[in-house]
């Protein structure tokens, strides 16, 4: 046994989280926990479009999911009454809701860039 090694770095969870900064200059930078940071006034026209359908498509996803999670819920307390596996799949459902606000920061700066550049 080797009792002076370190630990390995612990994996880290599967959620994504965007931070948004402001820089002086007014730019915003997205900084997601697996990509690199990117500012939105270094993309092209193309790719903030590009971006902006990525967020429309994952919306209809997310609500699709929230949508079978609560028709799941419905059905296991109709089926076999209350219990905690009735309630489980809501939590699923809080973690998508959690997330998709994350998702409408970054759309409104987007289209914020996109408005700043068509006006120029």
């Amino acid at each position: 046994m080797n009792f002076g090694a370190k630990n390995p770095p612990l994996r880290q969870p599967k959620t994504v989280i965007v931070n948004f900064r402001k820089r002086k200059d007014n730019s915003t930078i997205i900084k997601n926990r697996y990509m690199k940071p990117e500012n939105l006034t270094d993309l092209s026209d193309q790719e903030l479009l590009q971006k902006i359908e990525k967020i429309k498509t994952n919306k209809i996803i997310d609500a699709t999911i929230i949508g079978i999670t609560i028709g799941i819920v419905v059905y296991s307390a109709v089926k076999n009454g209350f219990g905690f596996f009735t309630f489980f799949p809501l939590i699923v459902t809080y973690i998508i809701i959690r997330n998709s606000t994350n998702t409408k920061i970054l759309e409104k700066e987007i289209q914020k860039e996109i408005e700043s550049r068509s006006s120029k």
